[in-house]
């Protein structure tokens, strides 16, 4: 590939992990800039320690104003004639960032596949299976259609000229859905790379997992009153999802844990619309989920 590459990696408190991330870049992109962004000083000094062994290493210090923030700075000092983005807390593989860099021209925004990490046998991860299999289904029947998908913030990426427009309201929670309608309305082609996966380590506690479903979902709450656009909804959701859903208990246990899944879904739904409809909270509502890192 001709064009230089940037990938952005956003982090917050992932000391830990963005190691792994910044040599998997390094693997598949050795040419490539890598703009490594976060406000904490653990996740900058491990970053700062591969500067040294690769001269494509950028770190920048944002203000902890969020992830849209974050991003409005690093999309600033891309070089690059594409970008990619990922986050500091996930497994990614070489082969994941070259697959999904082939598939990125000058009209497209590619996005990986995000599954999840760990093999317990509990609910929590069930849920995460589960769905993720339904997200990768309609993501691969969208794309074979040639019609629009939800991208995963997890690793997507564009060309510069695209890019370069993005400009995020500092206020978003999430902001998956806004690059989405940002590619529509900019008439982007959507391009699902199933083989590029991310791998994601699933919220293990219940409360963990209504604060990331509570700040996603709210995020289609905002989007739908800032762009005028149709989002998706609890109605769209149960009307589509429930056509499939059913088929994947194999056992009592997973009936329970469906059944539980059905109502903590449509519980997130109408706390997302209470906060950031009712309460217009914003980026208030967001909150780390520890037990996903």
């Amino acid at each position: 590939m001709k064009e230089k590459i940037t990938l952005i990696i956003t982090a917050y408190k992932e000391e830990k992990t963005i190691g792994a991330v910044i040599e998997s870049v390094i693997k598949a992109i050795p040419e490539g800039e890598i703009l490594v962004i976060a406000p904490d000083d653990g996740t900058l000094k491990v970053a700062k320690s591969y500067t040294d062994k690769h001269t494509g290493v950028v770190v920048l210090k944002d203000e902890n104003k969020g992830k849209p923030a974050a991003l409005n700075i690093a999309i600033k000092q891309c070089s690059g004639d594409i970008a990619m983005f990922t986050d500091g807390d996930v497994t990614l593989s070489d082969k994941s960032i070259k697959a999904l860099a082939e598939k990125l021209t000058a009209n497209t925004i590619a996005t990986g596949r995000p599954v999840i990490v760990g093999e317990r046998d509990n609910m929590l991860n069930w849920w995460g299976k589960t769905l993720f299999d339904i997200v990768n289904k309609m993501r691969r029947k969208s794309f074979a259609d040639k019609k629009p998908f939800l991208i995963s913030g997890y690793l997507w990426g564009m060309n510069y000229k695209n890019f370069k427009k993005i400009q995020l309201d500092e206020n978003l929670v999430t902001e998956d859905e806004y690059l989405t309608y940002f590619a529509i309305a900019q008439k982007l082609d959507f391009v699902y790379v199933e083989n590029a996966e991310v791998g994601i380590k699933y919220p293990q506690t219940i409360s963990d997992w209504l604060k990331q479903k509570v700040r996603t979902l709210g995020g289609s709450y905002q989007i739908k009153q800032a762009m005028k656009v149709k989002t998706r909804s609890l109605f769209q959701e149960s009307s589509d999802g429930l056509k499939v859903i059913f088929s994947y208990p194999k056992n009592f246990k997973q009936w329970i844990w469906l059944i539980l899944l059905l109502f903590f879904r449509i519980l997130a739904w109408i706390k997302a619309y209470f906060l950031i409809v009712i309460l217009k909270k914003g980026k208030a509502v967001w909150a780390r989920v520890e037990s996903t890192k």
